[in-house]
């Protein structure tokens, strides 16, 4: 499931799903959109609670979003990725465009 709320100018996009791929790319971006769409959003925050896999359609979604968040001047953070993950968004050089965080 990907759920998304607006709070104090922070949108927050959770995906709580153990795989994050091509299959969730709908769900994510309407997500991402409505997110997007309230005024006064200046953060994106992905919550990665439940995901330990994600492949090369999620990265593709992800700079998709940094794109549109970008294009309003809002800033995009990934959180509570696992150590897998946050894995794969080290070696596709990730650190360099988000502010990412591992799972407590």
């Amino acid at each position: 499931m990907i759920r998304h709320k607006v709070v104090d100018g922070v949108g927050t996009v959770t995906v709580s799903r153990a795989r994050l791929c091509f299959d969730d790319h709908r769900d994510f971006r309407t997500a991402c959109e409505s997110v997007l769409q309230h005024s006064g959003v200046t953060t994106v925050v992905v919550d990665m609670e439940s995901v330990d896999y994600i492949d090369s359609a999620a990265l593709g979604m992800m700079l998709i979003v940094k794109e549109k968040a970008d294009a309003q001047k809002a800033r995009v953070r990934i959180e509570n990725c696992a150590d897998s993950v946050h894995q794969i968004l080290t070696i596709a050089s990730f650190q360099k465009l988000f502010d990412i965080t591992k799972r407590a």
